[in-house]
Formats: structure tokens, sequence, C-alpha cells
């Protein structure tokens, strides 16, 4: 998240989640919430990334997905309220495999079918 106030609103939610949910992270699990450039993050060790992308343009999320073919473990999932550019999906080594989309209400749209979340898997 590039946002400071949206980064800080993120950091204190996970504060009470964990608060609320001990159990959620217990030591055998993490969370990491990066402030900053996800084109400069470090996601050789992510196993989940989730990106909030709708006003990203078709330009960065070509970036993200090459960082991701590059960079992330195999099995890394990737989940994203955008899709990823149709092209930008295979970079000849490794790909995004599309899994799955589906439709959820969030609270910043009354329509009723809500938004479309789209979830990935890096694999070789």
């Amino acid at each position: 998240e590039l946002g400071e106030l949206r980064h800080k609103n993120a950091d204190d939610a996970v504060s009470a989640l964990r608060r609320r949910y001990a159990t959620l992270l217990d030591g055998s699990r993490s969370l990491e919430l990066v402030h900053g450039n996800v084109l400069e993050a470090d996601v050789s060790e992510a196993t989940v990334v989730w990106m909030g992308s709708l006003a990203f343009p078709a330009e960065l999320m070509e970036g993200i997905a090459k960082k991701l073919m590059t960079e992330a473990r195999d099995g890394c999932r990737v989940l994203s309220m955008l899709a990823f550019p149709e092209g930008a999906l295979d970079d000849g080594r490794r790909k995004l495999l599309k899994r799955d989309q589906w439709k959820s209400r969030v609270r910043w749209s009354e329509r009723p079918d809500g938004a479309t979340f789209h979830f990935y898997e890096v694999s070789r």
C-alpha cells in the first residue's frame, strides 16, 4: 500500500484481529502488510498476495504479473480485484494460472452483485 493512512488503517485492523482472534496468527503463521511500491516489494517468501487493485492501470498489472512470475515461489496464491491482462499470464518459464473468480458484496458499492475477485496461482 502506498497510502500512509490506508496502510495505518490496515495495521490497526490486523492488530484488532490479533487481539480478538489470538489463534489466527499463532506463531506458525505470519502476516506482513507492506507499505511501499508493489514493484519494489520482496515477494520471494510470500505464500499469498492480496491486491485491492481497482485503480491499477493495465501496465502496472502487467509489471506485477512479471514480478510474481520472476520472484514468487511456485504455489504462491494471488488475489486481485482486477484481472491480470491475458497476455501477461505466461512468461515462457512460469505462469499465473487463473484458478477462480467470484463476486462478493463490498462496503463501497451498492451493487447487489458486488465486486469481482480473481484468484491466481504462480506455477511452472
